[in-house]
C-alpha cells in the first residue's frame, strides 16, 4: 500500500478549512517542503541561554503604588563583617535593612501578518510553518535585545565612573592574552565563584569565533587544532572551563566584542509572566497572525558583565 504525501498547496487549504472550522491556536507546523527563498539564516535566542529564565505567574507579583503594572521585587544581599575578638567581646550590632529592586514586566508582541485565504490555499509556499518559524525567531530577538541593551547601559554606566574595570579596548584579536583580560576584569570584581561554583559564561558571535582557528598547537595543543580543523568552530562551547554562548545576530553583538556574564545567582533575573503565545484570527477571507508574550529582566550587581573590544 502507499501512501500519498499531501501536497504544500493541500497542506495550505486544510489549514485554512481547519481554522475556518474550529480557529484554535495551532502547537505544531508540518515539515513541508518550501518554494519560498530566505533572505537570511535565522536563529532562536541568547538571552534565555545567558540566564536561565524563571517562569511565574499572578500570585507572584508585586503591586506599586504608582500604576498597575506587573511588578517582582527582589532583595540584594546585605553587607556583613566578621571579627577577631577577646573572648568577651562582641561584634557590631546591625540592624537588617537589605536593599531591594524591582524588575517591571513588559509586553513583547510581533508584527502581525496578514493573508487572504484564497491565495494561502493557491499558494506552493507552506505559510502556517514559515509564518509561525517567522514570528517566534523575532520575538526572540526582541528578548536578545533587550538584555543585550540592559548589558551595554551597565557597562557605560560603570566605565563613566571607573574607566577600565568592565570594559577594555585589546589588540591581537581573540587570542588566549586578550581572553585571560576578560576572566580577570570578573574576577577582579569577586564576580568568579570558585572550583565547583556555578560557572560565568561568554558570549560572542559565531565570526568572532572563528578566529580560534589562527590559534596554534603550541597554545591550545594538537588535538584542539585538529579538531578546529576538521570540525570548524561552530562546535566549540567552553573556553578555559568557562561555557561559551555564539550567535549570528552580529547586529546586537558585534563582531569585534566579547563579553563575560556572572552567574544569574550573582548578577539578576530574568522573570517570564507568559511565554510566546501565537493568536490566528480570521475576520472574512482574511487570516491573521502573530504571538504575544510578557517578560521582566533586571540585573541588580552591576558587576556581573565585562567587555573587551579587539582591535
Amino acid at each position: 500500500m502507499t501512501t500519498e504525501t499531501p501536497s504544500v498547496k493541500q497542506t495550505n487549504a486544510n489549514f485554512v478549512r481547519k481554522i475556518y472550522q474550529s480557529p484554535e491556536l495551532l502547537k505544531e507546523a508540518m515539515e513541508n517542503s518550501t518554494y519560498f527563498i530566505r533572505d537570511k539564516v535565522r536563529e532562536l535566542g541568547f538571552a534565555r541561554k545567558l540566564v536561565e529564565p524563571i517562569f511565574v505567574t499572578s500570585a507572584d507579583l508585586d503591586r506599586t503604588v504608582e500604576n498597575d503594572q506587573p511588578t517582582i521585587i527582589l532583595e540584594k544581599d546585605m553587607e556583613s563583617k566578621a571579627y577577631t575578638l577577646p573572648f568577651r567581646g562582641q561584634g557590631e550590632s546591625k540592624y537588617w535593612e537589605g536593599d531591594k529592586f524591582i524588575i517591571t514586566f513588559q509586553k513583547l508582541e510581533s508584527d502581525r501578518f496578514n493573508k487572504s485565504k484564497f491565495e494561502m490555499m493557491n499558494s506552493k509556499t507552506d505559510y502556517k510553518t514559515l509564518l509561525q518559524k517567522r514570528i517566534v525567531e523575532e520575538m526572540f530577538y526582541a528578548e536578545d535585545e533587550t538584555m543585550i541593551g540592559a548589558f551595554d547601559k551597565i557597562i557605560a554606566d560603570v566605565e563613566a565612573a571607573s574607566a577600565g574595570t568592565q570594559y577594555q579596548s585589546v589588540t591581537g584579536g581573540l587570542s588566549k592574552t586578550n581572553i585571560k583580560i576578560l576572566m580577570q576584569m570578573m574576577s577582579k570584581n569577586r564576580m568568579m565563584p570558585p572550583k565547583g561554583g556555578p560557572k560565568p559564561k561568554f558570549l560572542m558571535t559565531e565570526t568572532l569565533k572563528m578566529e580560534l582557528v589562527e590559534l596554534g598547537m603550541l597554545e591550545i595543543g594538537d588535538s584542539n587544532v585538529s579538531k578546529n580543523w576538521n570540525e570548524g568552530t561552530v562546535g566549540v562551547d567552553n573556553l578555559f572551563g568557562i561555557p561559551v554562548v555564539s550567535t549570528i545576530k552580529n547586529d546586537l553583538v558585534k563582531d569585534d566584542e566579547m563579553y563575560i556574564i556572572a552567574p544569574q545567582d550573582y548578577f539578576g533575573r530574568f522573570f517570564i509572566l507568559q511565554d510566546h503565545t501565537m493568536v490566528i484570527k480570521t475576520e472574512a477571507d482574511m487570516i491573521e497572525f502573530w504571538s504575544y508574550g510578557s517578560f521582566g529582566m533586571g540585573f541588580a550587581n552591576t558587576k556581573g558583565v565585562a567587555k573587551i573590544k579587539l582591535t
